[in-house]
């Protein structure tokens, strides 16, 4: 007999039909619990579905009330398919009501299928709402932790690679056409709601870089003349925390004449550990826990919070990746992550797949007394041009001082040369002409000009030398400089320049 067709044929006799399958509680359950009997009394009126219900939990009270969890949330699946956010915000009357228990209400909202899309959906439109529901909660003694735990845990079991169910969309050719364009937190540089990798040597000025970056976003300034769309900010400063890392905000304040800011938050004082679900499932409650619109999260640095891991493993990498993703698709958030440059040639140290990953990959690097900061890939955009920047050093109210980059005056940045560059350059030009110098009369010269150390004279002479703008000729012990085409037609260029 096929009890679970026999028991809901006919509405009119339920209650004589299910009285007498009683006497067979084995295939009654088994019935009761399949996936068609939930679904056809999900969809009965309310009142012959509570009939069935009622009488589940007289034949055995644990089990009973399980599936009515198991109806009661299906026809919220039914009511509310517009997803998990929309749910928390039309339950809270029921709650209050006491028409649905707080079990019901958790199973509906954290167990719905499209939860985890539908979540990060609703909440970037309409965020309100769902505080608003979390606030009723609370209002009736429903402890909201609870609900934020269940996130987190789902969110740990997808940073541990489990597989969960997906409901996959596709759009069709309209809605592809009319997506909204690329939006910027900087503008044409940092994008917003991707994950940006920002890498150089060590030394180079990642950090100062970053934090600028930050910050500009978190007072709504403009960075480098470029329009930034203010809101919250994060930073997890796992290298040079502290009070070196608060002369550095202090620092970049006082030059602004800033006051304090609220959109700002910082972690110091000990890295976060993303290779594993509870470091990464930490991170996200700290994430969620801050005011929104949250736009840019700062991990500085990947080396600092994968202790442990293998960089050069697309395993170990994978999984920081993947929390790194996990965390933006929470928040909606940029993630942005410094990392180091492979020594002695260009590129991401590691696994290629940090760079594969990455929407923006944004290259700092040493160019004299420049620092410029260029971009090795934009996903979803033109690529930007070099952008040249130059170090200053500021004095805090404290008594300290840090680091802060201006940016490069155009005359500076033609060719890259710095001022220095540029006067010795000028000094082999007009002293020597074609016929050249040793590296002693050369110096001679450029000191007797400009009064330039030693040491300074040498570096500019490399730095001209390894950029063609003057070339060595003779033997290896006592070459003789003579300034280059390239060198020659610079200097004009520079000369020409208002």
């Amino acid at each position: 007999m096929n009890f679970q067709v026999a028991f809901i044929r006919d509405e009119e006799d339920k209650m004589d039909e299910q009285t007498a399958l009683v006497t067979r509680p084995f295939d009654i359950w088994e019935a009761w619990e399949s996936v068609e009997s939930i679904e056809s009394v999900a969809t009965m009126p309310l009142d012959h579905a509570e009939g069935f219900m009622r009488n589940y939990e007289r034949s055995d009270a644990t089990r009973g009330r399980l599936l009515r969890n198991r109806i009661e949330k299906r026809r919220l699946e039914l009511s509310y398919p517009q997803g998990a956010v929309a749910y928390a915000a039309e339950l809270v009357p029921a709650l209050q009501r006491g028409d649905l228990s707080e079990n019901v209400y958790f199973t509906a909202l954290m167990e719905h299928p499209d939860n985890l899309s539908m979540l990060r959906e609703s909440a970037a439109t309409d965020r309100t709402r769902y505080a608003n529901a979390l606030e009723g909660l609370q209002g009736i003694g429903i402890d909201v932790g609870e609900l934020r735990l269940k996130m987190l845990r789902d969110a740990a079991v997808r940073m541990d690679g489990e597989p969960r169910r997906k409901h996959y969309r596709f759009a069709d050719e309209s809605t592809l056409m009319n997506l909204p364009p690329q939006e910027w937190l900087i503008e044409g540089i940092v994008p917003e709601d991707s994950l940006v990798v920002l890498y150089g040597a060590p030394g180079v000025g990642k950090s100062f870089v970053a934090l600028d970056f930050a910050l500009s976003i978190a007072y709504g300034t403009q960075w480098m003349g470029r329009e930034v769309k203010p809101g919250v900010v994060a930073y997890i400063a796992a290298e040079g925390g502290g009070a070196p890392f608060g002369q550095r905000v202090a620092a970049w304040k006082a030059d602004r004449n800033l006051s304090s800011a609220e959109n700002g938050r910082f972690r110091h004082g000990g890295a976060i550990q993303l290779l594993n679900a509870e470091g990464g499932m930490g991170l996200l409650e700290g994430a969620l826990a801050l005011p929104v619109p949250v736009r840019l999260i700062v991990v500085d640095t990947l080396h600092r919070t994968t202790v442990g891991g293998e960089e050069n493993s697309a395993k170990d990498m994978g999984q920081f990746i993947q929390t790194l993703e996990t965390l933006r698709t929470y928040t909606s958030a940029t993630v942005m992550v410094l990392h180091h440059e492979t020594k002695g040639t260009k590129g991401i140290r590691g696994s290629s797949s940090i760079e594969g990953a990455a929407s923006t990959v944004l290259h700092l690097k040493e160019s004299g007394e420049l620092v410029v900061l260029s971009c090795d890939k934009q996903k979803d955009a033109a690529e930007f041009d070099d952008i040249h920047l130059t170090p200053r050093e500021v004095s805090t109210p404290s008594g300290g001082s840090s680091m802060v980059f201006d940016l490069a005056s155009p005359t500076v940045q033609a060719g890259g040369l710095t001022p220095l560059e540029t006067a010795v350059l000028a000094a082999l030009s007009d002293e020597f002409g074609g016929s050249g110098a040793t590296n002693g009369e050369w110096k001679e010269k450029v000191q007797q000009r400009n009064g330039m150390s030693e040491s300074a004279f040498n570096r500019a002479r490399a730095r001209l030398v390894e950029h063609g703008h003057v070339e060595a000729d003779g033997s290896q012990s006592r070459p003789r400089y003579t300034v280059s085409m390239t060198g020659a037609g610079l200097l004009q260029s520079l000369q020409s320049t208002p």
